[in-house]
């Protein structure tokens, strides 16, 4: 349509000047009158990177990846943009939420491991949670075997519970786990 034409040739002219506010305004309208649900997630993403960016308004950057998240709540772009936001805010509670999404949409086993070491350590040191921390450690050496960076994790993760038996077994597991001169 007409309108249509307009608006593109507006976002490029805003995007041109740098004028972030009217871009933003322009870019709701585009996703208003978009018919095409691909299209429309484009724009979200591309609102959501103005607002984050260029107007370090993290609170509407969210809601745009949000709203992208709501058709589709395993979209691994709108989950990683949120991590960003939530990283930036120091949210530990949502960071973990938002992990726990990207637990499905992880690519292959090492992603996998490196998505529970960083559950395992806002666990651990945003929010107190131990138990949990050790069982996402758990997760970690049953994917990667015996990986000193969670050994170590969980040998500390033991000494601040005094938890001497589960520490000699950590111990036991980083000695044989050591390469051998």
């Amino acid at each position: 349509s007409r309108d249509a034409d307009a608006l593109a040739a507006l976002d490029r002219l805003y995007l041109a000047a740098g004028m972030y506010d009217e871009l933003v305004e322009i870019l709701r309208r585009r996703i208003e009158i978009s018919q095409d649900p691909d299209e429309q997630t484009e724009l979200q993403f591309r609102r959501g990177a103005v607002f984050a960016d260029a107007l370090a308004d993290l609170d509407a950057a969210h809601t745009c990846y949000q709203t992208v998240l709501n058709q589709e709540s395993r979209n691994r772009r709108a989950l990683e943009a949120v991590e960003g936001i939530f990283f930036r805010r120091d949210d530990w509670k949502q960071l973990f939420e938002t992990y726990e999404k990207m637990v499905d949409v992880a690519d292959g086993d090492d992603e996998l491991a490196d998505v529970y070491a960083h559950m395992a350590r806002i666990a651990a040191d945003a929010l107190s949670d131990d138990e949990r921390a050790s069982d996402l450690w758990a997760r970690v050496l049953d994917i990667r075997g015996e990986d000193p960076q969670a050994l170590a994790a969980l040998a500390e993760l033991h000494t601040r519970r005094e938890r001497w038996e589960d520490l000699v077994e950590v111990i036991e597991r980083q000695v044989s786990a050591a390469p051998t001169e």
